[in-house]
């Protein structure tokens, strides 16, 4: 078994712990001024250094559900903080959260430490960014129309695509 199927084996393996894991969260208590349509849940990562990251997720039980379990695969990806806030904030504004993990994934690995773009994660993350517009019924595009970070990744996307056409 060479050293990528490992990796790769090894990252399937953890994600599906953190997907076993966050499925089962129980929802943190609701805020009573809120509906009981809202639930709250907390996912945390504990990194090497002892340090824990916390991504506190509240709003409709089926969106807090997609982006919790969104945020641990993302976490378990290795993706950075940001990219997990904005992969939550997206998949609380309904977007598609699969989707949205394979569009932060493809961020994720687009350019490399020689400040090249990685091909194939530009093509991931385009195919991405278009599915989840495509998904999306008009309320939700209304919504992420309102991220700025979802705006300015497919304005980056769209100038790193030109050299290629």
């Amino acid at each position: 078994m060479n050293k990528k199927t490992l990796q790769s084996l090894l990252l399937s393996l953890s994600i599906s712990t953190m997907l076993v894991g966050v499925c089962s969260l129980p929802s943190h208590g609701q805020n009573s001024a809120s509906s009981p349509e809202t639930i709250k849940k907390v996912v945390t990562l504990k990194q090497a250094n002892g340090e824990s990251l916390n991504f506190e997720v509240s709003g409709q039980p089926q969106r807090v559900n997609n982006a919790a379990a969104t945020a641990a695969i993302m976490l378990a990806a290795g993706v950075n903080a940001s990219g997990v806030k904005t992969a939550i904030a997206l998949v609380m504004a309904g977007a598609d959260p699969e989707s949205v993990g394979n569009l932060i994934l493809g961020l994720n690995g687009l350019i490399r430490e020689n400040s090249d773009v990685n091909i194939t994660q530009l093509n991931q993350a385009i195919t991405a960014y278009n599915d989840i517009v495509d998904k999306a019924d008009s309320n939700v595009l209304q919504e992420i129309s309102k991220n700025s970070e979802f705006l300015n990744i497919g304005d980056a996307l769209k100038k790193m695509r030109e050299p290629i056409i």
